[in-house]
């Protein structure tokens, strides 16, 4: 199985490390390797690594909202990638994770209480 963490995508060396330092993380939680694809700005795309994936593969956009390049892009790049066995899943945020962690680190921070 192909694990696909699909990326916006950008000419900043810090953030394209940022991404692979995420996709590190998830492949030594799961024990198994996940690979990098950008929507935009660079490569590889989506499409080229799934025309390269071998079995099932599944792709995490990695966007905090589900606008154009989660609706449009990314569709049309998995389609591009032709692979006959792929499973989008929605896209990060918001995701109750996701929001946990931006209110831990506005707590965090010391300039908010926890309020329940």
């Amino acid at each position: 199985m192909t694990l696909i963490l699909a990326a916006h995508g950008t000419r900043r060396p810090g953030g394209v490390a940022m991404i692979g330092d995420l996709a590190a993380q998830v492949s030594t939680l799961l024990d198994r390797t996940v690979q990098i694809a950008f929507v935009d700005v660079l490569g590889p795309t989506p499409s080229e690594v799934l025309s390269d994936a071998n079995g099932p593969a599944i792709v995490v956009p990695a966007f905090l909202s589900r606008g154009y390049h989660v609706r449009t892009d990314l569709p049309a790049q998995v389609a591009a990638g032709r692979h006959p066995n792929v499973v989008v899943t929605p896209a990060l945020g918001p995701s109750r994770e996701i929001v946990r962690t931006v209110a831990d680190q506005l707590v965090g921070s010391g300039c908010v209480a926890v309020i329940r």
